[in-house]
């Protein structure tokens, strides 16, 4: 079936990889695999944090169960939405005036108009968490980083 082709594929490509036939490569060896993979688009510093997360026995090297546990799995039966588009539907949904950064007042007026009873504290103290720079405003690298940390958590615990 579908999933054991993907499975031989993907050791076929790690087998390409682990030139010594170590059976782990290292993050640089690993990183080139991911890059190289067809339909596969990482943002600035995903990779490394993919990496870490696959690393999961703190070897810094990544084993082909590492590499299929997290490869193989992302491709399940359901098709999910990647989170990086979800995320940027999200950040254009509170820039309503398209400067690339949202502003408190953005938030406030988004989350009153889908009618929600906001605790608009909660909603300020949030807003100032991913706001980092203390800027006064949430531009796009503040707002993708915040979802890559919650992805990245989310990650772990499973």
């Amino acid at each position: 079936p579908e999933e054991q082709r993907a499975a031989a594929e993907l050791r076929e490509t790690f087998d390409a990889f682990d030139a010594d036939r170590t059976g782990e490569l290292s993050f640089a060896r690993a990183r080139e695999l991911l890059l190289s993979l067809d339909g596969q688009h990482f943002r600035d510093g995903e990779v490394d944090k993919l990496l870490r997360i696959m690393d999961s026995d703190g070897s810094g090297s990544i084993s082909f169960r590492e590499l299929a546990d997290v490869m193989l799995t992302k491709k399940s039966r359901v098709k999910q939405i990647p989170l990086s588009t979800v995320a940027e539907q999200l950040f254009q949904t509170f820039d309503q005036d398209g400067t690339g950064s949202i502003s408190l007042e953005e938030v406030r007026a988004t989350l009153g108009r889908h009618g929600q009873n906001w605790n608009m504290d909660d909603v300020t103290a949030f807003f100032e968490l991913v706001d980092t720079d203390k800027s006064g405003e949430v531009d796009r690298d503040e707002f993708f980083a915040f979802i890559e940390e919650i992805e990245s958590l989310n990650a772990l615990d499973k």
